[in-house]
């Protein structure tokens, strides 16, 4: 029944759409005929040859339309269920890759423990470790200064804070839009303790134009970045 009431709502409306210029033209041939005999312009003798000869083709082309949809619209119903089974299938199909991207980002998520023990890796560094940076055009290069040790557990500090996504909303505003996850992590670290022998250089070019170098060291390095752990380890809870 649903079937059938779909297909004669929609035949009537594909079949009105189609006739309604023709249904306009039988009306005014009609009521041309009946004012012209009405006023006694013809003689209503002539009416029943002259109507036909001008309504006849209208008529056909109704009829014809009509057969015409009347074929079509099965057709078409069919073509618009494949076509929204087919979009519902991609739907649900999206659908299970979404919560399965979210059960594998879950998996992939650093734990509060896992930033603890990071935490406590760099506890047993140099307390005397810096870094020193120079800014040029917007670029900053790093130079870790007394342990060497400490600059693959930066790089790993910053490559566990992609995949922890409370931590990484929480310090939004301070991560660097950089891919290398050395830069990430030092550029909070910058961020947030206080920066010694701060300074500019500036650098001559073979083509007349210059370069300003900005300079500064960052100490405690370990110590900073023991406290960055900590609290991204609580933001994991």
């Amino acid at each position: 029944m649903a079937y059938w009431h779909q297909f004669c709502k929609r035949l009537g409306k594909d079949f009105l759409a189609a006739t309604v210029e023709q249904v306009i033209g039988v009306l005014l041939a009609v009521g041309i005929a009946f004012f012209q005999v009405k006023y006694g312009i013809i003689h209503a003798s002539e009416v029943h040859a002259s109507l036909w000869a001008i309504a006849w083709p209208y008529v056909f082309l109704v009829v014809t339309l009509f057969l015409w949809h009347l074929v079509r619209t099965p057709y078409l119903l069919d073509k618009e269920r494949a076509e929204g089974l087919e979009a519902e299938r991609r739907g649900n199909q999206a659908l299970k890759q979404q919560i399965a991207f979210q059960e594998k980002a879950k998996q992939n998520t650093i734990s509060s423990s896992e930033w603890d023990a990071l935490g406590d890796r760099f506890q047993q560094c140099s307390k005397s470790a810096r870094v020193d940076y120079q800014i040029t055009q917007g670029i900053t290069r790093w130079d870790i200064k007394e342990d060497r040790t400490l600059e693959p557990l930066c790089k790993k500090a910053g490559a566990m804070l992609l995949q922890s996504p409370k931590s990484r909303l929480a310090l939004l505003p301070m991560i660097p839009d950089e891919k290398d996850t050395l830069s990430q992590w030092l550029e909070i670290i910058k961020q947030r303790t206080v920066s010694h022998n701060i300074g500019h250089g500036i650098e001559h070019l073979d083509d007349g134009s210059s370069l300003v170098h900005t300079l500064g060291s960052i100490y405690g390095l370990a110590e900073a970045s023991y406290q960055l752990c900590m609290e991204c380890s609580a933001y994991e809870i």
